[in-house]
């Protein structure tokens, strides 16, 4: 299910799609990774439609693996197709809407809160229109106009797995597009495609009214309280002009064209606006202070006596958290596929994209005014730097050129065998979460609040000031938190390559097998400048005992494009189609390799190195590292008109995130760290075959980074069907479906705290919404479709 922007239609709505992973084609752009293209069904000269429905409720489910018992469930996704001719050969339409309800259950089980499950009823509700119309003005002229709206809405989200359900969300998104598309032949060598569009796309995050306002308390391994960045809404608009031409000269097809986006995001973002206040160790009687029962009671809550395991308060004070941001985006490319035989043939091109806002955007105060963000000097000496890092002006990252080159060989001469290859560059780019901090963060009041032993700390953080004390002056300026856009960021690319072979086995049957392997560069990371470098730990100092090197600020993070991924995997597929009743495939990849050195975290304070002074110390295993995937299905046409298809699925472990619950050198956060400041800690027996790493970690001794394997994933998934002609054209299939027949115990999320007792353990991982039946008991599905 499509979220945060992504296109979504109804699959009645698709007529075909295809999935671009390297095939190193100049006019595809502005991503790093996989692309899916879409292509939706329109109108002919004859009338034609389709209605379908789809049912699950949990009267068809197992009992929960973790929790033993089933838990309530429904989903209703309903919807129809129609199209036709408006004026026959000339004009037709299509339109399809999709309606989707989806109650279920909200599981969550704090580690640090044994005992405690909590599961609340929640829902989704999915809306999908989209209306299309063809007009063929001429015999060399077509011009097509969609339009497509969908939306999303959940009254209680960001509940599941290992978080305390006061962070709840109340989540609506919708976005409207139009897209008008002009083909027009121009010779019988020269065609170009025309198109101009809009899209729209808005969301917002809102805490529930007995959330609102409250203060994140960041205990070791549980945050309790508000969500920390709500409430926020964001509407992106983008306009779109593109310019595609092909021409024939010889045995060579030039591409070439361009495109302009006009990108502008409006919104507002509570970010840290009603602070977070972050203890060095949890309370012994952590469960009595915030019962279960008051989990949406923060006035039942008890705070006092809470000073003795307090750090500090981060919070932030604007006059307004609005934000404006435009950032024009441009495209250009031009390539050539050229036949040099009958046996091979080679692509090549180049690609330009430019994104102008991407490190340096404007600053959009309250009234609208659009100004130069604000610069500033902070200058850090920490033994390793010593340099200002302040908020500077004028980055550009207009370079972004990306050759591609592939190839198609065909050594006997024949279609029945094939080699193929390419490689290429693949300029991404970067969300807005980032651009924003220079126009949030550099103009508001980020106070790191230390404590020192004030009394009623916990209580009265702040000693009676208001935000506007601090905002007018009137209140002492405390050390201020800052995140900071490095003056050289840049856009992510990566370097693609690929390498392998397709054979055809007699007249049904092919079998391919392709090397992929990718190298990501510049990807975005975080790092705490403001620590001083220990040269005896290699790590920094603990600022709680050592100071900051500028004592006018508390962490001041650097966001940089300094990230390294890449990937090497075999992927091998065998087909066979339809004939004899029956047709079936299978795909394997083998996973040679996928590492990293930490994951982005779109500007969020806290998310940094382990070892802010050794990146290099980061590289390791990726948490989509999954050695081994095999997928197959079945389809067989049985007499009387049923149909029955089967589909199998294995995933060795994937890998996940490790973890200590204390804190480092940094006295920072919880979460990220992985030194072990404590006593020695040794792996349970039972996980230690799935954890990558020694079986004590010393005191001093780092616990390795993505180092536990989750368990091995299996589900086949079944499915009969029986068609039935009720009037000449006119038929309906009545289907059931039963996903994980096997009812295998399949598990998304662990306890990845090595200092935890139930370190490795499975979590409950709930709501249903979007693990689709990924990770979930036995579950079974009717449904109907009618066409006509």
């Amino acid at each position: 299910q499509a979220r945060y922007g992504t296109p979504k239609f109804s699959e009645e709505a698709i007529a075909e799609f295809q999935i671009v992973t390297g095939l190193f084609d100049i006019t595809q752009g502005r991503s790093t990774g996989i692309q899916v293209q879409a292509i939706t069904k329109s109108g002919t000269n004859r009338f034609s439609g389709s209605a379908f429905g789809f049912f699950r409720d949990n009267k068809f489910n197992a009992a929960d693996h973790i929790l033993g018992y089933v838990l309530p469930y429904s989903d209703k996704q309903m919807g129809a197709t129609l199209g036709g001719p408006i004026v026959k050969d000339k004009v037709h339409f299509f339109a399809s809407f999709e309606y989707e309800k989806e109650p279920s259950t909200a599981v969550s089980t704090p580690v640090y809160l044994p005992g405690e499950v909590f599961a609340f009823g929640t829902q989704n509700t999915y809306k999908e229109y989209l209306a299309r119309l063809d007009y063929q003005l001429a015999s060399k002229d077509h011009v097509s106009v969609r339009f497509a709206r969908n939306s999303l809405s959940n009254p209680f989200a960001s509940t599941a797995g290992n978080v305390y359900p006061s962070v709840v969300s109340i989540q609506d998104q919708h976005s409207e597009s139009i897209l008008g598309v002009w083909s027009r032949v121009m010779s019988n060598r020269l065609t170009s495609e025309t198109r101009i569009g809009y899209n729209s796309f808005v969301f917002s995050n809102q805490s529930p009214s007995y959330m609102y306002g409250q203060m994140t308390y960041a205990f070791p391994g549980i945050n309790i309280g508000g969500a920390s960045n709500q409430p926020n809404g964001n509407n992106t608009a983008t306009y779109t002009f593109r310019e595609d031409m092909n021409w024939l000269y010889g045995n060579h097809n030039f591409k070439f064209g361009g495109e302009f986006l006009r990108v502008h995001d409006r919104g507002f973002w509570y970010a840290q606006a009603f602070g977070i206040m972050y203890f060095n160790s949890r309370p012994p009687d952590l469960v009595q202070r915030f019962p279960a029962s008051a989990w949406n009671n923060p006035a039942a809550w008890n705070l006092t006596g809470l000073d003795p395991y307090v750090q500090r308060l981060d919070i932030n004070f604007r006059p307004s958290w609005n934000e404006d941001m435009p950032r024009p985006t441009v495209g250009v490319w031009f390539g050539d596929t050229w036949r040099v035989n009958d046996r091979l043939t080679l692509n090549y091109g180049v690609r330009w994209d430019a994104d102008f806002g991407v490190a340096d955007p404007p600053c959009v105060d309250a009234s609208g005014q659009v100004n130069p963000c604000p610069t500033s000097v902070i200058q850090i000496n920490n033994g390793v730097i010593n340099q200002d890092v302040g908020y500077k002006r004028g980055n550009t990252d207009l370079s972004n050129f990306a050759p591609r080159t592939g190839f198609a060989w065909k050594p006997r001469g024949t279609d029945d065998f094939v080699i193929r290859g390419g490689t290429g560059l693949y300029f991404g780019a970067t969300n807005s979460n980032v651009m924003y901090i220079k126009e949030l963060w550099s103009s508001m009041v980020s106070a790191s609040i230390g404590y020192t032993g004030q009394p009623n700390f916990v209580l009265n953080p702040l000693g009676g000031y208001t935000p506007q004390d601090f905002l007018s002056g009137n209140a002492p300026l405390p050390a201020q938190t800052k995140i900071i856009m490095s003056p050289n960021y840049k856009n992510p690319v990566s370097w693609q390559y690929s390498a392998g072979f397709q054979k055809q086995l007699g007249s049904t049957m092919a079998f391919d097998s392709d090397l992929i392997g990718w190298q990501m560069y510049r990807d975005e990371r975080n790092d705490d400048v403001n620590l001083f470098y220990d040269a005896t730990t290699g790590y920094n100092k603990d600022p709680r005992i050592y100071g900051r090197p500028n004592p006018a600020y508390g962490q001041v993070i650097l966001v940089t494009s300094t990230g390294r991924r890449d990937y090497l995997a075999l992927a091998s597929s065998f087909t066979r189609r339809l004939k004899n009743h029956f047709s079936a495939a299978a795909t394997y990849t083998l996973m040679f390799y996928q590492h990293d050195d930490n994951l982005p975290s779109s500007g969020s304070t806290g998310s940094y190195y382990n070892n802010p002074f050794c990146s290099s110390c980061e590289w390791g295993n990726s948490v989509d590292l999954q050695r081994h995937t095999l997928r197959a299905n079945l389809i067989y046409n049985l007499p009387w008109g049923f149909t029955a298809s089967a589909m199998y699925l294995y995933g060795s472990g994937a890998h996940f995130a490790t973890v200590l619950s204390s804190l480092g050198y940094d006295g920072a956060t919880s979460g990220n760290n992985r030194i072990n400041l404590g006593a020695p800690i040794t792996i349970a027996a039972a996980v230690a075959d799935r954890f990558e790493g020694p079986s004590v970690i010393p005191t001093g001794g780092v616990v390795p980074r993505d180092a536990l394997r989750g368990l091995p994933l299996q589900r086949v998934d079944l499915r009969v069907s029986k068609e039935f002609k009720l009037y000449k054209t006119t038929r309906i299939a009545l289907i059931a479906e039963c996903f994980n027949v096997t009812n295998h115990a399949n598990y998304g999320s662990y306890n990845t705290s090595v200092d935890s007792p139930t370190f490795g353990q499975p979590l409950a991982v709930y709501s249903f919404s979007g693990l689709g039946t990924a990770y979930v008991s036995r579950m079974g599905q009717l449904a109907f479709r009618l066409s006509f």
